[in-house]
């Protein structure tokens, strides 16, 4: 009967008394080379084939480069990777509170730590066994990328219905930024779940949803640029995609840290108005730079205006 050896990589680099399931740390060269000499050796002294099988995260990976470098074959399995911590990854274990551990060491099979969304929670919801999920997905990080995706959709379809011309621009700005704040407060976990990185996966499909919201934004400001007859230069042109990418990126990231409270303080109005406040600052005040009036009327009337003979 063959046999399966299992062996623990070694001590992470900066990772005492820090929750590091999926946090990716680096290992010691050393470490990593002494763990794969004893590996080897193992293997000579029980006849065991040079297979090798190891997480993506470096502190398994690096000791499989080891061997690979020897001769060995080293496959890299997504599915090994440590659990996934949701909130309390990378953070100290002092840090996380002591209900929040217990209430996961009480159910330690169906509570997801962190906030992290659990295979049974997901089938619970499919109304199907949990072994039958896997079924419909290659292995653990397609279904992750599958549940990810349909976060980014639910999220795009609730900020893109609001990315539309109606109101003031300073109407518009509060109305986007509020849409994406009621959505975090209502999906904090999922929210989450979207912005880690999937262990093996060669993207985020998050990076994608942002890509899509923000060109909605452009195409908005591009169409009031024009109805302002407003004079841009071609550089500012060229620029205004990663410009748009930087207003969406800080407002999620902002919303990342508020959200990430244990009390939302402020209550989400008011953290609205703040949010909404600070973007709006930064669309006036790079349009003052350019000698650009930004009107508080409704582009409604503006656009009648501009059509007026």
């Amino acid at each position: 009967m063959s046999a399966l050896w299992l062996w623990r990589h070694p001590r992470a680099n900066h990772g005492a008394g820090r929750c590091i399931g999926r946090t990716d740390l680096p290992v010691d060269r050393r470490r990593a080379k002494r763990l794969a000499h004893r590996i080897r050796h193992a293997a000579r002294r029980h006849g065991l084939p040079p297979i090798v099988w190891t997480s993506p995260l470096q502190r398994c990976c690096q000791v499989g480069r080891w061997l690979r470098d020897w001769g060995w074959d080293h496959r890299v399995e997504a599915r090994l990777s440590e659990l996934d911590f949701g909130d309390w990854d990378g953070r100290a274990w002092a840090e996380i509170p002591r209900e929040a551990l217990d209430r996961w060491a009480a159910d330690l099979r169906d509570h997801a730590p962190g906030g992290e969304i659990s295979v049974q929670q997901i089938a619970d919801e499919a109304s199907v066994h949990r072994t039958v999920l896997y079924r419909y997905f290659d292995d653990r990080t397609d279904l992750d990328l599958a549940i990810q995706r349909e976060i980014c959709r639910r999220a795009g379809d609730v900020l893109l219905a609001t990315v539309t011309l109606e109101g003031t621009p300073r109407e518009i700005v509060e109305r986007v930024v509020g849409a994406y704040v009621g959505f975090a407060v209502d999906n904090i976990g999922p929210l989450r779940f979207a912005e880690r990185q999937v262990a093996g996966a060669p993207s985020k499909p998050l990076d994608d949803a942002i890509g899509r919201i923000a060109e909605q934004i452009e195409l908005v400001i591009g169409g009031f640029l024009a109805i302002l007859d407003a004079e841009v230069s071609e550089d500012d042109r060229d620029g205004l995609t990663p410009w748009v990418f930087l207003l969406v990126g800080g407002v999620m990231a902002a919303v990342r840290n508020w959200s990430s409270r244990d009390v939302l303080r402020p209550a989400a109005p008011e953290f609205t108005r703040l949010l909404a406040d600070i973007t709006w600052l930064q669309v006036t005040g790079l349009a003052a730079t350019r000698n650009i009036e930004v009107p508080d009327l409704p582009v409604e009337q503006l656009l009648n205006l501009k059509e007026a003979p």
